[in-house]
């Protein structure tokens, strides 16, 4: 029994410790009076920086850039491909011109822009006004993941927009962020859960033949999306550990050899099938996930296992000083057990 509280012990430790940070509402940077980030946690909204309007309707156009008060509302993530990075998405995209003195008309000269990291890129319910233009945005999207924190991992969906046209540079075309971005109340994102979302304008540099650089204004819209922390450790560390406890039970029980080598052999086969097994959710990556280490762990408890009933074995005999010596290394082995689990979780918690 003390071995198995150990190992929930060791469980229910890991899915707190590693279930990540947490970030608090705020605002980042200003350029010309304008914020460059907005960045709220899951159920929070931009309500309080509607004054944002008030503030942008009150100027006058003064010449180039033209100002795109552009937002990203997300209704729906579909499947997300953890091998190639990828993710199908659909969200309304809206621009709208402030200044009632600029010239630009979106029903003449429709906004030409593109979704640098998409393809196969859909546009319905296209709607056209002077000032103003949405459109529900449908496409497969791309973007870096880190499975380090894996099975705790937070993956970054993001969306970035870019005004089309060579002559398209900052200097004429420049996003702001609008505060109505964010997250529809019906959005669906299946098997997880958004966290977070953050929306920024980035200045990007395109480099050309000549040394010379031409900056474009980008919109990008980041979802950070997590697994449940309780079905996380549920569906991945639990049985590991269940495991791990089970094969634990060979320093009950003495002598018996034959019993303990054909308990601890299975249990060890079945916890590196279900080691391969859960790394197949993830791609192949060439660093050592939060589930590698628990896992090395977890190996190393069996070693320490199976290292017990071979060295009692060695010592094996039918008299009273072999017993004893075989209960003695029982106890010595037993003590390396809580030994290596703190050892493992210092290592997970200062290599994470």
């Amino acid at each position: 029994m003390k071995l198995l509280f150990l190992i929930i012990i060791f469980t229910l430790t890991m899915s707190i410790l590693l279930s990540g940070p947490v970030y608090a509402h705020h605002v980042d940077g200003h350029s010309e009076d304008e914020p460059r980030r907005f960045h709220v946690k899951q159920g929070e909204d931009l309500e309080e920086y509607m004054y944002l309007y008030d503030d942008r309707y009150a100027k006058s156009f003064d010449g180039p850039p033209h100002l795109w008060n552009s937002g990203i509302l997300l209704t729906r993530i579909g499947d997300i491909n953890k091998v190639s990075g990828s993710y199908e998405a659909e969200f309304w995209f809206f621009m709208e011109i402030m200044e009632e003195d600029d010239p630009t008309d979106f029903t003449l000269n429709p906004p030409e822009f593109s979704f640098v990291n998409g393809k196969d890129i859909l546009y319905e319910s296209e709607s056209f006004e002077p000032h103003y233009y949405e459109s529900k945005v449908s496409g497969v999207f791309f973007n870096n993941m880190d499975f380090s924190q894996f099975p705790y991992e937070t993956l970054i969906l993001k969306f970035t927009v870019e005004p089309s046209g060579t002559d398209k540079t900052i200097d004429q075309i420049r996003f702001i962020l609008d505060p109505v971005s964010g997250i529809d109340n019906s959005a669906v994102v299946p098997g997880w859960q958004i966290s977070e979302f953050i929306l920024s304008v980035e200045d990007h540099h395109y480099d050309n033949e000549d040394d010379s650089t031409y900056v474009w204004s980008w919109l990008n819209a980041e979802y950070l999306v997590e697994r449940s922390i309780i079905g996380s450790t549920v569906k991945y560390l639990l049985p590991v550990s269940i495991i791990t406890g089970l094969s634990l039970t060979v320093f009950l029980l003495r002598g018996n050899y034959t019993p303990r080598i054909y308990l601890t052999a299975p249990l060890l086969l079945s916890l590196v099938y279900l080691h391969q097994g859960a790394l197949d959710d993830i791609p192949s990556v060439g660093y050592m996930t939060i589930f590698d280490k628990v896992m090395t762990i977890n190996y190393a408890l069996f070693v320490n296992a199976i290292l017990s009933i071979v060295l009692q074995m060695r010592v094996h005999n039918d008299d009273s000083a072999s017993l004893a010596k075989e209960l003695k290394i029982n106890n010595i082995m037993k003590y390396f057990i809580p030994v290596i689990i703190i050892i493992g979780i210092i290592y997970i918690i200062t290599t994470s």
